[in-house]
């Protein structure tokens, strides 16, 4: 028995079209973005980077720095890379694998 007649037909080869199911795209989320509050950055830098990448006006750019309700409220938001205790940890665990070795 030919494959033909497995199929059921013994006119010739079967044929078809292939459909690929295309994945559904949608806008991706926003990027969560951290900055660093330290004390060498000058004011003038963080309300330009707040302007230029942000596009925040200057008078909402140097708000965002200057009210401290407000900051308080940034300070506090959830830091998804962690607890900044990382180094700490990490050097305790390459202490602590050195002195079992010895």
């Amino acid at each position: 028995m030919s494959d033909n007649d497995k199929r059921g037909g013994s006119e010739g080869p079967n044929t078809g079209v292939v459909v690929k199911a295309r994945p559904k795209t949608r806008k991706p989320a926003m990027y969560k973005v951290l900055m660093l509050n330290d004390d060498y950055t000058p004011m003038e830098f963080v309300v330009h980077v707040l302007e230029r990448f942000f596009q925040k006006s200057r008078e909402e750019a140097t708000r965002l720095i200057e009210d401290r309700a407000l900051y308080d409220a940034m300070a506090r938001v959830h830091n998804p890379y962690g607890d900044g205790q990382a180094s700490p940890r990490i050097s305790a665990a390459i202490d602590s694998f050195f002195e079992e070795k010895s």
